[in-house]
């Protein structure tokens, strides 16, 4: 690969042409006097480093602290005037426009790059994910990288579930709607109380008798259930104060449940439940 050896730095020139010495150089706003109308000039290609103007000529160059050196500005059009040392004007231009073959990333940090257009191709390899990539170059592969699994390139409209298990998540509970399932199966937790008063905790659970039963009044809310298992002895379910309890439709006061069966509790309201099952 061939490489260009060029200049370092500009150069100017007194008006007989011999490089300019001790030359006073002036940097503008365009189309105004640059040393009445100065603007910010900078030693740097960032614009971090101030230059104090007017600027001095060494041999023909700026100089920086007796040092050649290049002179940035932060527009591409600008005025200048170069004097001699004696403060001769040697040319002036109100409009300098600088055209640079140079794109934005030249003027770029590589600690600092900011992409923010075009297109990036040609990698050897993929980017990786800590550097913003998928670490991927299939569909697949960027899946596995970000860690999606199947159900990231379905459709809200169209979700198709084959496996795994839905834990934790009430299905319609916010709102109500049909479903349809193939196979529905479902596993009622334990109730803690086996005796005695039923508490809210018993709300759509089992309860496992080891003694007899009281159905309280405003402890349950509309459409809660409770089953209850005789558990080998036959069982005797009492309402409490303020519930009206609804065997066969008629409101009753106790009803006994076999040692061998179960009875449903179905909450209507707080204080009407229906009770049904292997009872009398």
């Amino acid at each position: 690969m061939a490489t260009s050896v060029l200049p370092p730095y500009p150069l100017f020139y007194d008006a007989d042409g011999v490089p300019l010495e001790e030359g006073y150089i002036y940097i503008g706003v365009a189309g105004l006097n640059p040393e009445t109308n100065p603007q910010a000039v900078y030693w740097d290609a960032a614009l971090t480093i101030s230059a104090t103007q007017p600027i001095r000529t060494l041999n023909g160059y700026p100089a920086n602290s007796g040092t050649p050196a290049m002179i940035y500005t932060g527009t591409t059009n600008f005025s200048v005037t170069v004097k001699t040392k004696a403060s001769v004007t040697v040319y002036s231009t109100l409009n300098n426009t600088y055209a640079s073959l140079l794109g934005t990333m030249a003027t770029q940090n590589a600690n600092a790059v900011a992409i923010t257009g075009g297109t990036i191709s040609g990698l050897s390899s993929p980017l990786p994910v800590a550097s913003g990539g998928t670490g991927g170059a299939t569909q697949s592969a960027a899946q596995a990288g970000l860690g999606l699994g199947t159900i990231a390139t379905q459709a809200a409209s169209a979700v198709a579930l084959t496996g795994g298990a839905i834990d934790g998540t009430p299905i319609g509970g916010t709102t109500p709607a049909a479903g349809t399932f193939t196979t529905l199966k479902g596993t009622a937790a334990a109730s803690t109380t086996t005796t005695g008063t039923l508490v809210a905790a018993d709300a759509d659970t089992v309860v496992t008798c080891t003694g007899d039963i009281t159905i309280p009044a405003s402890v349950f809310t509309a459409r809660q259930i409770v089953l209850i298992d005789g558990n080998g002895s036959s069982r005797v379910i009492t309402r409490g104060a303020g519930l009206t309890m609804l065997f066969g439709g008629v409101d009753t006061a106790t009803v006994t449940l076999t040692g061998t069966g179960t009875m449903g509790a179905y909450f209507r309201s707080p204080t009407v439940c229906i009770v049904t099952g292997s009872i009398s």
